[in-house]
């Protein structure tokens, strides 16, 4: 009950020709048209990020539950450095966040919650207090690496003192990415603090071995 009165009423729209009010859908409009269209998309986007955290606000009211609106911190207050991901993985990097403190690494996690629209003043305010990122990709631009790598690396382009970055990717195809994976990437993106290393596109667990010799 609770969630029926928290949900809008459900009102599907009749997809039918009608003349008296006609709709768009895709890019089938003029072309004298397509760029305010586009337009039009991208300013509900931005109006979007308003909304999603008004509606995290609200659950959380009701439920006591919060997920953080577009950015899921954890353990990012006094983090020097911090994973960041997306979807169900960002479990096992939390865990090792836990035990790099344990360790004594000031460790945390940004799981970013949105791709579109990208919560870009949410992660450049953490990344202004952080010294290193480690962005952990399950997927892959071809020529180009990770998408979310691709995006942070936009995203952190014009602060004063941007963090050092570090892109991985791992799991692709399903395969595990474990908590002794995130470990490492914590601890090879601290070591890459200390050096001040240049940022290099690095595979989890790749079996070089059954690569072919070019």
């Amino acid at each position: 009950e609770l969630v029926d009165g928290f949900l809008p009423p459900r009102k599907p729209l009749p997809f039918k020709l009608d003349p008296e009010n006609p709709v768009t859908h895709g890019s089938l409009l003029w072309p004298k048209d397509y760029m305010e269209f586009r337009y039009l998309i991208h300013e509900g986007q931005e109006r979007a990020k308003r909304v999603i955290k008004e509606v995290d606000r609200e659950w959380s009211r009701l439920t006591g539950r919060s997920y953080g609106g577009l950015v899921d911190c954890y353990r990012c207050e006094d983090a020097d450095v911090v994973v960041a991901t997306v979807g169900s993985s960002a479990g096992d990097a939390k865990e090792a966040a836990d035990i790099m403190r344990e360790r004594g690494y000031r460790a945390g996690v940004m799981r970013i919650r949105v791709i579109r629209p990208f919560p870009t003043e949410e992660v450049r305010e953490v990344a202004r207090k952080v010294k290193g990122i480690a962005v952990v990709d399950r997927n892959l631009s071809p020529g180009m690496g990770g998408v979310l790598g691709i995006e942070l690396a936009a995203t952190l382009y014009g602060l004063s003192k941007p963090p050092v970055l570090q892109r991985y990717i791992a799991g692709l195809g399903g395969r595990d990415i474990r908590v002794s994976d995130y470990l490492r990437i914590f601890q090879e993106t601290f070591e890459a603090v200390e050096k001040g290393a240049e940022p290099v596109l690095r595979w989890v667990e790749l079996k070089k071995e059954v690569l072919p010799k070019w």
